[in-house]
């Protein structure tokens, strides 16, 4: 079938731009530890964007899935196998790119962490203290 066809053109491309964005997360990581008087809130900000939104890609991508088995259900079950196995690669696809964005993202926060001025931010030892200060306790 064409449309499937086209599908996993569509899936394999959508691949290789997770590949691309999670290469270029890498290598602002490695730029940033090169240069760790570098401002990261802008980095880290981007990348917390991109994972929100590959967030919201999983998730509707998951809810379209019962309407699309409704609508393949009278095609023949090497079809419907095919458009499964495709789904379920696209899925896995987004999730490793929205975990490896996080992994970089946490890491550029651990290194924002260690080079930052402390200034005079309060410091917690645990949560409770931190939910007594922001009164949400």
């Amino acid at each position: 079938m064409v449309w499937l066809d086209r599908l996993e053109e569509q899936i394999e491309l959508a691949g290789q731009r997770f590949q691309e964005i999670v290469g270029g997360a890498e290598r602002l990581m490695a730029m940033a530890r090169e240069t760790e008087t570098a401002d990261l809130d802008e980095p880290i900000g981007i990348l917390e964007d991109l994972e929100e939104r590959l967030g919201a890609d999983l998730r509707s991508l998951r809810s379209d899935q019962e309407r699309w088995a409704t609508l393949l259900w009278r095609n023949p079950p090497a079809i419907q196998h095919r458009f499964s196995s495709l789904i379920r690669h696209h899925e896995e696809n987004l999730v490793r790119a929205a975990e490896a964005i996080r992994d970089v993202r946490w890491r550029l926060l651990g290194l924002q962490a260690r080079t930052d001025d402390e200034g005079d931010a309060p410091a917690f030892d645990d949560p409770d203290a931190l939910e007594r200060y922001l009164g949400t306790r």
